[in-house]
Protein backbone atom coordinates (compact mmCIF):
# COMPACT_ATOMS: atom_id res chain seq x y z
CA UNK A 1 0.00 0.00 0.00
CA UNK A 2 1.39 3.04 -0.95
CA UNK A 3 0.86 6.37 0.83
CA UNK A 4 0.67 9.49 -0.94
CA UNK A 5 2.33 12.20 0.27
CA UNK A 6 2.02 16.50 -0.33
CA UNK A 7 4.70 18.06 -1.43
CA UNK A 8 4.94 20.86 1.19
CA UNK A 9 4.70 24.37 -0.48
CA UNK A 10 5.16 27.28 1.91
CA UNK A 11 5.11 28.09 5.87
CA UNK A 12 3.07 26.94 8.56
CA UNK A 13 1.21 29.54 10.35
CA UNK A 14 3.91 28.76 13.69
CA UNK A 15 6.89 29.47 11.47
CA UNK A 16 5.75 32.89 9.89
CA UNK A 17 4.94 33.89 13.86
CA UNK A 18 8.31 33.34 14.98
CA UNK A 19 10.06 34.77 12.16
CA UNK A 20 7.85 37.98 12.26
CA UNK A 21 8.34 37.77 16.04
CA UNK A 22 12.19 37.67 15.72
CA UNK A 23 12.65 40.86 13.19
CA UNK A 24 10.68 42.75 15.48
CA UNK A 25 12.61 42.43 18.02
CA UNK A 26 15.32 42.99 15.95
CA UNK A 27 14.00 46.19 14.75
CA UNK A 28 12.90 47.50 18.72
CA UNK A 29 16.79 46.89 19.59
CA UNK A 30 17.85 48.44 17.00
CA UNK A 31 15.64 52.06 16.95
CA UNK A 32 16.97 52.72 20.26
CA UNK A 33 20.21 53.59 19.44
CA UNK A 34 19.00 55.02 15.82
CA UNK A 35 17.03 57.86 18.32
CA UNK A 36 20.54 59.03 19.94
CA UNK A 37 22.43 59.36 16.57
CA UNK A 38 19.37 61.49 14.87
CA UNK A 39 19.28 63.49 17.95
CA UNK A 40 23.78 63.66 18.26
CA UNK A 41 23.22 64.82 14.49
CA UNK A 42 20.49 67.57 15.17
CA UNK A 43 22.99 68.80 18.00
CA UNK A 44 25.88 69.00 15.54
CA UNK A 45 23.60 70.87 13.06
CA UNK A 46 23.05 73.37 15.69
CA UNK A 47 26.49 73.76 16.69
CA UNK A 48 27.58 74.39 13.03
CA UNK A 49 24.87 76.97 12.30
CA UNK A 50 25.83 79.02 15.40
CA UNK A 51 28.96 78.72 14.25
CA UNK A 52 28.42 80.17 10.96
CA UNK A 53 26.22 82.58 12.79
CA UNK A 54 29.29 83.95 14.83
CA UNK A 55 31.66 84.40 11.52
CA UNK A 56 28.97 87.03 9.89
CA UNK A 57 28.71 88.69 13.47
CA UNK A 58 32.94 88.73 13.18
CA UNK A 59 32.41 89.75 9.75
CA UNK A 60 29.85 92.77 10.56
CA UNK A 61 31.64 94.04 13.96
CA UNK A 62 34.75 94.49 11.72
CA UNK A 63 32.63 96.40 8.76
CA UNK A 64 31.04 98.66 11.58
CA UNK A 65 33.43 102.04 12.32
CA UNK A 66 34.40 101.95 16.11
CA UNK A 67 33.40 98.10 16.39
CA UNK A 68 30.26 97.01 17.60
CA UNK A 69 27.89 93.96 16.98
CA UNK A 70 24.20 94.46 15.55
CA UNK A 71 21.26 95.62 17.68
CA UNK A 72 19.39 92.34 16.10
CA UNK A 73 20.47 89.09 14.93
CA UNK A 74 17.98 90.05 12.27
CA UNK A 75 20.25 92.98 10.91
CA UNK A 76 22.62 90.14 9.73
CA UNK A 77 19.98 89.37 6.73
CA UNK A 78 19.10 93.17 6.14
CA UNK A 79 22.45 94.15 5.85
CA UNK A 80 23.66 90.97 3.78
CA UNK A 81 26.16 88.88 5.55
CA UNK A 82 23.38 86.10 6.12
CA UNK A 83 20.56 85.21 3.50
CA UNK A 84 18.23 83.82 6.49
CA UNK A 85 18.62 82.15 9.73
CA UNK A 86 19.23 78.98 10.04
CA UNK A 87 16.10 76.63 11.03
CA UNK A 88 16.00 74.09 14.23
CA UNK A 89 16.21 70.56 13.02
CA UNK A 90 13.62 69.22 15.44
CA UNK A 91 11.21 72.39 15.74
CA UNK A 92 11.54 73.58 11.99
CA UNK A 93 11.48 77.34 13.23
CA UNK A 94 14.28 79.80 13.68
CA UNK A 95 13.06 80.95 17.25
CA UNK A 96 15.94 79.16 19.23
CA UNK A 97 18.68 81.27 16.94
CA UNK A 98 16.79 84.80 17.86
CA UNK A 99 16.33 84.09 21.46
CA UNK A 100 19.90 82.86 22.24
CA UNK A 101 21.42 85.97 21.37
CA UNK A 102 22.62 88.40 24.05
CA UNK A 103 24.81 91.69 23.42
CA UNK A 104 26.73 92.86 26.16
CA UNK A 105 27.15 95.64 28.04
CA UNK A 106 23.58 94.88 28.93
CA UNK A 107 21.46 97.79 27.99
CA UNK A 108 23.81 98.91 24.99
CA UNK A 109 21.91 100.49 22.03
CA UNK A 110 24.98 101.45 19.90
CA UNK A 111 23.99 105.24 19.67
CA UNK A 112 25.02 105.59 23.86
CA UNK A 113 26.56 102.76 24.51
CA UNK A 114 28.20 100.35 21.68
CA UNK A 115 27.86 96.68 21.68
CA UNK A 116 31.24 95.54 22.03
CA UNK A 117 30.63 91.78 22.82
CA UNK A 118 27.76 88.70 22.85
CA UNK A 119 27.53 85.97 24.09
CA UNK A 120 25.18 83.23 21.47
CA UNK A 121 23.93 79.91 23.00
CA UNK A 122 21.20 77.34 21.93
CA UNK A 123 20.37 74.54 24.05
CA UNK A 124 21.10 70.97 22.40
CA UNK A 125 18.72 67.57 22.89
CA UNK A 126 21.49 65.97 25.31
CA UNK A 127 20.24 69.13 28.03
CA UNK A 128 23.85 70.72 27.12
CA UNK A 129 23.85 74.49 25.95
CA UNK A 130 26.17 75.45 23.19
CA UNK A 131 28.00 78.89 23.53
CA UNK A 132 29.85 80.75 21.50
CA UNK A 133 31.27 84.24 22.35
CA UNK A 134 32.78 87.20 20.59
CA UNK A 135 35.84 86.71 22.85
CA UNK A 136 36.56 82.88 22.50
CA UNK A 137 36.73 82.16 18.38
CA UNK A 138 36.06 78.20 19.59
CA UNK A 139 32.64 77.38 20.82
CA UNK A 140 31.87 75.82 24.65
CA UNK A 141 29.67 72.95 25.11
CA UNK A 142 28.15 73.68 28.55
CA UNK A 143 26.14 70.84 31.17
CA UNK A 144 24.16 71.86 33.97
CA UNK A 145 25.75 71.53 37.20
CA UNK A 146 24.41 70.69 40.70
CA UNK A 147 24.86 74.30 41.74
CA UNK A 148 22.61 75.73 39.05
CA UNK A 149 19.47 73.72 41.30
CA UNK A 150 18.35 76.57 43.57
CA UNK A 151 19.46 76.42 47.35
CA UNK A 152 17.57 78.21 49.59
CA UNK A 153 20.73 80.67 50.35
CA UNK A 154 20.82 81.24 46.65
CA UNK A 155 18.54 83.75 47.16
CA UNK A 156 20.11 85.97 48.71
CA UNK A 157 23.29 86.45 47.36
CA UNK A 158 26.56 87.00 49.17
CA UNK A 159 27.74 90.59 49.16
CA UNK A 160 31.09 89.27 49.87
CA UNK A 161 31.71 87.60 46.46
CA UNK A 162 32.33 88.97 43.21
CA UNK A 163 30.11 89.64 40.66
CA UNK A 164 29.49 86.71 37.77
CA UNK A 165 31.10 86.71 34.38
CA UNK A 166 28.92 88.25 32.28
CA UNK A 167 29.84 86.38 29.43
CA UNK A 168 29.23 83.11 31.37
CA UNK A 169 25.84 81.48 32.03
CA UNK A 170 25.44 80.57 35.71
CA UNK A 171 24.92 76.89 36.69
CA UNK A 172 27.04 75.62 33.85
CA UNK A 173 30.17 73.82 33.63
CA UNK A 174 32.67 73.16 30.32
CA UNK A 175 31.25 69.75 28.97
CA UNK A 176 34.11 66.80 26.84
CA UNK A 177 32.29 66.25 23.32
Amino acid sequence: MHILKRARCGFTLVELVIVIGIIGIVVAIMSVPLTGIQSRGRDDRRRLDIEELQVALSQYHANQPGGYYPITIHTLITDGYINALPIDPLTGNSAAYVTGYQLLPIGCNNSTTYCTSYRYSINLENENVYLVTSNKPQGSELSPTPSSIPSPTSAHPNPNNPAPDPVAPTGYEEAAF
